[in-house]
């Protein structure tokens, strides 16, 4: 995720954002994120397209697990994840195995979509020591599980993968920035491994999110699907710590899509829900641009380091990843169900 600094006042604007929501955009807080939810088969909801089935799959959800995704993503041996690094083909390859694992398949011939990009572009932004070249590759990891009544139309989940790298002998392990999104996006998918959805839902873990959305800016100039046909689109970042709530960025012009994320919430779970217009602060942007209706989720009022090697594993809060996931999943399958 982006702070904004274009100005001396920027990074303080947004430190005091996170910790004052405006209170004009946010429901009254019910549940914190931090909060067990109670079993969702047990409330009788109003809407008939979650069946006991469902349910029973999004209880199944549990934080501990998906915090052993972070911790794997955000150890040592992964280096940070600096896009173009051996490092963050390592963490590539750690979610294509995953997708492989739980059905999720690719959409042409590769999980990779491979690219380059410019290496003094890279290094102003990450600390990359290993290329002497002028481009460097990278790549997008992209699955797919496909639909059974409208397999080209889509829902997608997606994550940045990579994060800052290593520093001489300092490693920006990323935990909360991003491999929270990036292991709650790979939960999501396990979820729904042997679960049928009307529209195909696709994975993506993107590349060069730190180094200025580089990763989705390629795939939507090089789109591997229609992206007129993308119905419903979930960006997750920083979702490892955050008490009060979830802030939904990208409503404006897509007001009936967030109606349906409040419902949901308001019936199964009653967390504070916040909301802001799109803006260029992580990869839902360039989407939301050409129309389609993306929304960034993240946790707010976090207490994870920024952007600093503090930022680990440990200090990820179970519950909030735990209860973000079941609200993804909860999304997911609501708007993956559509046009049966």
């Amino acid at each position: 995720m982006k702070v904004n600094t274009t100005s001396n006042g920027g990074l303080l604007s947004a430190v005091l954002f996170f910790l004052f929501v405006p209170s004009n955009n946010a429901q009254s807080q019910v549940r914190r994120l931090d909060q067990r939810v109670p079993a969702l088969q047990m409330i009788t909801g109003s809407d008939s397209s979650f069946d006991k089935t469902i349910l029973e799959l999004v209880d199944k959800v549990n934080g501990k697990d998906i915090r052993s995704l972070i911790e794997t993503l955000a150890s040592d041996s992964f280096e940070g994840r600096a896009t173009g690094s051996a490092g963050f083909e390592k963490a590539a390859d750690f979610v294509a195995q995953h997708f492989e694992k739980n059905n999720v398949v690719p959409i042409g011939s590769s999980y990779f979509q491979k690219f380059k990009l410019d290496t003094k572009t890279v290094r102003s932004k990450v600390h990359l020591h290993e290329t002497s070249n002028d481009s460097v590759e990278t790549m997008n990891v992209i699955g797919i599980k496909k639909g059974t009544f409208h397999p080209d139309e889509y829902v997608l989940i997606m994550a940045h993968l990579d994060h800052l790298g290593k520093r001489q002998d300092s490693v920006y392990h990323g935990a909360n920035d991003n491999a929270s999104g990036v292991a709650v996006m790979m939960t999501v998918a396990e979820m729904l491994k042997n679960v049928n959805t009307s529209r195909s839902v696709v994975f993506i873990a993107f590349t060069g999110e730190e180094v200025g959305l580089m990763g989705s800016a390629y795939f939507v100039t090089h789109p591997p699907i229609d992206l007129k046909k993308i119905k419903f689109m979930v960006n997750l970042d920083l979702v490892g710590s955050g008490s009060n709530g979830m802030m939904v960025q990208g409503i404006d012009g897509h007001e009936n899509e967030f109606s349906e994320i409040q419902q949901i919430n308001q019936t199964y779970f009653q967390f504070e829900l916040g909301t802001r217009p799109n803006s260029p602060n992580s990869d839902q942007y360039y989407f939301h641009l050409l129309g389609v209706p993306a929304f960034f989720m993240y946790a707010y009022n976090g207490t994870m380091p920024y952007h600093s090697p503090g930022d680990t594993a440990e200090k990820i809060d179970i519950l909030v990843v735990e209860n973000v996931a079941k609200f993804v999943l909860m999304n997911a399958w609501k708007f993956a169900q559509k046009g049966r």
